[in-house]
């Protein structure tokens, strides 16, 4: 019976003669009750306008008990759809009160059916199991296989959801086979993904797939969009638990999804956000992780669902251990704990015990560690979680290792990675194992069998992470292979090789970028339409600017936190678009196949390729920093040499000439008192860094005047140009540019030579800006006929958007303009164009043109150095656009002075010279003109130079 139907039979008996009136009423309440129950799974709202009409019905009959008692178990149902657990129950209990004082015994029992699931969901597992059983007995006796199969299929989500899986198992099992007996379709898929849930938990990984995948299959072609949420959700943790976090990710962002289109109950919907969220932690998008824990959380509090809620608090700890918040990840496994406890949850008090204990090894509590860990495995070992148990393992030989028992850590190891290497291999313990192997053998002294160790970690971190959909998780991946790099790096410090040591770097340096650049020639799609999210944010943001303005204090705050949560918003919107797009069609595994084989290492057989492409005059030097030793590899064209020396407070040196280079920025009468006094300062703290990071390289570059500069953590902050031996600026002596990494930069040096004939201009000027239109007119004026010039209201995104599609798009793009880095948020880094800010999710939609983006305003080339040394900021940004070379600003630098530079960099380039040594004369006569460096020095030049 339809919803329709039933709504025309509730006003027939509404209409019906008194004599009629109570039978039909009946029928019709019947018809709706099934309706209700119809609908549930495949359209929620049709679920909830059948029990408002059986509500009404009721109301109009209000003598007739067993319309009441309907109408309470369709209300029930409805408040499930909407997450009213204890509204629910109290309905479903009235209703089977009601059935069981008129002697309707099998009817009583069907009500308990939904109790089960409701009662697990409070929290009171006792009471769901007693609830099931009595019912599964009353329905066995009765012959009734139908409902006898849905009481075990919720009687076995009971006892899954407290991770008795075997158990659970075995109840799925027999209602599959009843309800393929009495032919319902719908509660047999149901049982088919729940039986293939318990499957996964205990490593039936294979198996469990099928069965998921065989019933989303059956679900989607019959519009059961909320079980086709629930199989893609399973799809995703079977995908999360055996390591394969780009297929979880696609999944989970597809299930998310397929729950919104299809309404799905709230409790559905938080389970999906949670998995989602795992696996956001997983591949250590840490902050995004703690956000959507945060949602959950809420949502789970304010649902009264205890369980749910347990989990979220668990899950969020461990992101803030994760990020380094000890007091809020210790507080959250309590809280955790104290929920868990309460229901009786062993295994998960486990697994809060396998946290607690790598978060007291990581702040060197090794006797807590290791009494956590013990815990953790007693209460683990007959879970049948295989992953869980491995983990507690690898946390065991880590504690024996940190403890000195290293043969007992040895023997720990290897026992987890015989077990782990599968089938199917299970690769993050695996890489735990051979991280922690290749630590033992280097204090040992162990060196090559520490390299082949940390080597095999660092291979298969790569691999997943090469896997991963977009750059954003690719590079938040990189964190776990921080530490496993440094012990490279320290393994090949004494090894001595110095070929080893810049292959080793490169290991760990700007491998997503690569891998980006090396996919700009995959298909991709055209510029996105500005979402309702995208427009409300730009009107947040004019007004929350409009109030500053106006000095309305009082506004400015909340306006403020509604912009930072409207990104958010908006940045997770984009980032499940992205996530969910392969999974949609048949080519999610051809996509990531596709994306992974763009990212190949950088070898030893690649080295002679750099040292020609350098040529006699150019050396390429790589840094790496390994605690307070400075690690410098020297490549030209006839050696690769290394060298390694002290820096003891070189972060605090870096940090203090930021502060002093800083100090013309406002100008002023002060300002120009006190220049000379300046600069001089400046001065001093620039030669002092030369001393540290420069002058023990000289004798390596044997006399070469170009250089290409790959710095590592702190000298990224570092403005080369104006470091100062005590007699002249760098940039005087030298030609400089900036590359991610050797591999990147050789990639950028294969494209088409640069031609640097046309430009187009965009200046956007204010009263911060005064120069901007001349700059901009100059700049244009450089290329003659061939400049063209958009001022303004003219300089929009929509043009940048139209270069893709442009017959004869321009050589250079130079962008004269206000910019902001964000470095809490570097996707919101944006330059401020005619028609509004322009984002990095913004820049990621264009082409721009191949040869050299000028980014001409403030702060440009600020970028956040995240592990991996991937750079997060507009530099990558248009990198990732698809132009080979970026000129930015490390900080806000004064309109008029960038517009000189600019224009004498110009110059340059139409006299024929490349990019670098352009920059280079610019500089360099602004130095000798007695200029202070914050005034020269912020320009860089980025990639191919």
């Amino acid at each position: 019976m339809t919803e329709g139907e039933g709504a025309g039979q509730a006003r027939e008996a509404h209409q019906a003669g008194p004599a009629g009136q109570a039978h039909q009423a009946r029928q019709t309440g019947w018809a709706l009750k099934q309706a209700c129950y119809d609908a549930w799974h495949r359209d929620p709202p049709a679920a909830q306008r059948a029990a408002q009409d059986l509500a009404a019905l009721a109301a109009a009959h209000p003598d007739d008990e067993e319309l009441q008692a309907l109408a309470a178990w369709t209300a029930a149902i409805a408040a499930l759809t909407e997450g009213q657990l204890q509204p629910a129950l109290g309905l479903l209990q009235t209703a089977q009160r009601s059935f069981e004082a008129r002697g309707a015994g099998a009817l009583a029992a069907e009500t308990r059916v939904p109790q089960i699931m409701v009662l697990h969901m409070l929290g009171r597992e006792a009471e769901a199991e007693a609830c099931a059983e009595a019912a599964l007995a009353l329905f066995v006796a009765a012959g009734d296989e139908r409902s006898a199969g849905k009481v075990e299929l919720n009687l076995g989500g009971v006892l899954f959801r407290q991770y008795r899986d075997a158990e659970a198992a075995l109840y799925y099992r027999r209602a599959a086979l009843r309800l393929a007996k009495v032919g319902d379709v719908e509660l047999s898929i149901v049982a088919d993904g729940m039986l293939a849930a318990s499957l996964g938990w205990q490593a039936r990984f294979d198996e469990a797939l099928q069965m998921y995948e065989r019933a989303r299959l059956r679900a989607a072609p019959r519009g059961l969009g909320v079980l086709v949420a629930t199989m893609q959700q399973g799809i995703g943790e079977i995908e999360l638990h055996r390591g394969q976090w780009h297929r979880a990710l696609q999944q989970l962002a597809a299930a998310a999804r397929s729950a919104e289109e299809a309404a799905a109950p709230p409790a559905q919907r938080i389970a999906i956000e949670t998995t989602l969220a795992d696996a956001y932690l997983a591949v250590r998008l840490l902050a995004e992780a703690a956000q959507l824990y945060d949602r959950v959380i809420a949502e789970a509090r304010a649902l009264g669902m205890p369980t749910d809620l347990a989990r979220a608090l668990l899950q969020r700890a461990r992101a803030h251990s994760l990020l380094g918040d000890v007091a809020k990840a210790r507080t959250g496994f309590r809280e955790a704990a104290q929920l868990f406890a309460e229901a009786g949850n062993v295994t998960v008090l486990g697994l809060i015990s396998l946290e607690e204990g790598r978060l007291a090894l990581a702040h060197g509590e090794v006797a807590v560690a290791a009494e956590r860990a013990l815990a953790a495995q007693a209460a683990l070992q007959d879970c049948g979680i295989v992953v869980w148990q491995l983990e507690a393992r690898v946390l065991m030989a880590a504690t024996a290792a940190a403890a000195g028992r290293l043969e007992e850590a040895t023997w720990a190891y290897h026992g987890v990675l015989s077990d782990a290497s599968g089938p199917p291999l299970l690769p993050q313990p695996v890489w735990l194992c051979h991280a922690g192997l290749g630590a033992l053998a280097l204090d040992q002294g162990k060196l090559g069998e520490a390299r082949a160790h940390l080597e095999q970690a660092l291979a298969l971190v790569a691999q997943v992470r090469s896997a991963l959909p977009g750059d954003e998780t690719r590079s938040a991946l990189a964190l776990e292979a921080t530490e496993m790099h440094d012990r490279l790096l320290a393994v090949g410090l004494t090894q001595g090789d110095a070929a080893a040591l810049l292959v080793d770097m490169e290991r760990g340096r700007g491998r997503s970028l690569a891998q980006g650049l090396a996919e700009l020639q995959l298909p991709r799609t055209g510029p996105a339409q500005a979402s309702n999210q995208a427009v409300q944010l730009r009107w947040l943001r004019q007004q929350w600017r409009q109030t500053l303005a106006e000095g309305d204090t009082s506004r400015a705050p909340a306006l403020a936190a509604r912009v930072l949560a409207l990104e958010q918003e908006l940045l997770e919107t984009h980032r499940r678009a992205g996530l969910a797009a392969p999974a949609l069609g048949a080519r999610a595994t051809d996509s990531a196949e596709a994306a992974a084989s763009q990212d190949s290492p950088f070898t030893a057989e690649d080295i002679a390729a750099l040292q020609r492409t350098l040529g006699p005059d150019r050396a390429l030097v790589a840094y790496h920093l390994l605690g307070d030793t400075l690690l410098a590899v020297v490549v030209t064209d006839t050696d690769v040499a290394h060298h390694s020396w002290a820096v003891p407070g070189l972060a605090e040196q870096v940090a203090a000439l930021r502060f002093q280079l800083q100090a013309p920025r406002h100008g002023g009468e002060l300002a120009q008192r006190h220049g000379a006094l300046l600069r001089e300062r400046a001065r001093r703290r620039l030669q002092d860094l030369h001393a540290a990071v420069w002058a023990p390289l000289k004798p390596l570059l044997g006399g070469r005047r170009r250089c290409v500069l790959l710095p590592h953590r702190e000298l990224h902050y570092v403005p080369f140009a104006a470091l100062h031996d005590g007699q002249r600026w760098l940039v005087q002596d030298h030609e400089l540019a900036w590359a991610p990494s050797a591999a990147v930069w050789l990639a950028l040096q294969q494209r088409p030579a640069p031609r640097f004939a046309s430009a187009l201009v965009l200046g956007v000027a204010d009263v911060g800006l005064p120069q901007v239109h001349e700059e901009a007119r100059r700049v244009a004026a450089a290329f003659g006929s061939q400049g063209s010039l958009l001022l303004d209201s003219q300089a929009t995104q929509a043009a940048l958007a139209g270069l893709a599609q442009a017959e004869a798009a321009p050589d250079v793009l130079h962008l004269a303009c206000h910019a902001q880095f964000r470095a809490d948020s570097p996707a919101f880094s944006a330059l401020h164009l005619g028609d509004g800010p322009m984002s990095l999710l913004d820049l990621a939609q264009l082409r721009l043109p191949p040869d050299l983006v000028a980014l001409s305003a403030c702060e440009t080339g600020a970028s956040r150095v995240a592990p991996g040394e991937e750079l997060q900021g507009l530099v990558r940004g248009c990198l990732l656009a698809g132009t080979a070379a970026v000129l930015a600003s490390f900080w806000a630098v004064e309109d008029s002075a960038t517009a000189s530079l600019a224009v004498r960099f110009y110059a340059g380039l139409q006299e024929g010279l490349a990019p670098a040594a352009a920059l280079q004369r610019a500089q360099a006569e602004a130095a000798e003109a007695g200029a202070h460096p914050f005034f020269w020095a912020g320009l860089a030049l980025h990639g191919r130079a």
